[in-house]
């Protein structure tokens, strides 16, 4: 089992060493300490530059230089791909690290 990574972008800026007490479970979920916190889990895929892929990463996919967002779906419990303004979706996964750059 892999540790779980995880960043807060809270006031514009991005946080990666996260103390302990901002970070707590509530009825199986992740939240913090306070209501402007963004939690944002780390998918345990990188870029084609080695950058770690992060839910909320907006994502160039080189192949059609297209944008899209890295998201989670509590429904099917996996991280998946949504071009913005699109209803399609593509499961993260599916694709090789050399496909996308952050």
């Amino acid at each position: 089992m892999r540790e779980i990574e995880i960043r807060i972008f809270s006031k514009g800026v991005m946080t990666y060493d996260i103390p302990e007490h901002w970070v707590y479970l509530r009825d199986g979920k992740l939240d913090t300490i306070q209501d402007n916190m963004i939690i944002m889990q780390y998918t345990g895929l990188a870029d084609k530059n080695g950058a770690k892929i992060f839910e909320g990463d907006k994502l160039n996919w080189i192949q059609f230089n297209f944008t899209v967002v890295c998201e989670w779906d509590n429904d099917l419990s996996k991280f998946f791909l949504k071009a913005p303004n699109k209803l399609d979706s593509i499961g993260i996964t599916r694709f090789t690290r050399n496909e996308f750059e952050i």
